[in-house]
């Protein structure tokens, strides 16, 4: 449920102080809008914060790099940022360090995923982690049971809060 894990990740984030969040989004090649950015953008306006950049970089360690160069040769920085895989906040927070910004003290970090690299980035990244073994489960018994029916689930997220967003505790919140 992409849309429901920018909503968890605004509202961290807002609870933190932040009132300016920027997304840093893949870019989808069929120029459709990702369910991330929509719900970013219902995050924001429901919240009342101020939209940052949104920065479109491919979903990997580079486009997370490229999206964090990018940010520091603004004029306009946010103290937040959603971003849309944690590969990409992997290659972002490279970027930071790099500039000799803090993480989270200057720009606080929410992204997406909940892959094992969120836990052993420095800082640990707070991430909204899909449900894969519960979404894994889901498609074999359609597989074996559906009997070629089409069904549309939606999983519910989980946010790990971690040191890039502010927490002071590691901890799962359903």
């Amino acid at each position: 449920h992409r849309a429901g894990c920018s909503g968890l990740a605004g509202e961290r984030l807002a609870a933190h102080g932040h009132r300016t969040i920027g997304l840093v989004i893949g870019k989808n090649t069929d120029n459709t809008v990702d369910a991330r950015e929509v719900g970013w953008r219902e995050t924001i306006a429901r919240l009342g914060l101020v939209a940052g950049p949104v920065l479109r970089q491919p979903f990997n360690r580079s486009g997370g790099y490229d999206a964090g160069r990018w940010l520091l040769d603004g004029a306009v920085r946010p103290t937040a940022l959603f971003v849309g895989s944690d590969r990409q906040a992997v290659g972002l927070l490279k970027a930071l360090h790099e500039a000799g910004v803090r993480v989270p003290e200057e720009i606080a970090i929410v992204s997406f995923d909940g892959s094992e690299d969120a836990e052993y980035s420095w800082p640990p990244l707070s991430t909204v982690a899909q449900p894969i073994e519960e979404m894994a489960r889901a498609a074999v018994s359609a597989l074996i049971d559906g009997e070629g029916e089409k069904h549309h689930r939606v999983f519910e997220p989980t946010l790990i809060r971690r040191a890039s967003c502010g927490c002071a505790e590691s901890e799962t919140v359903a």
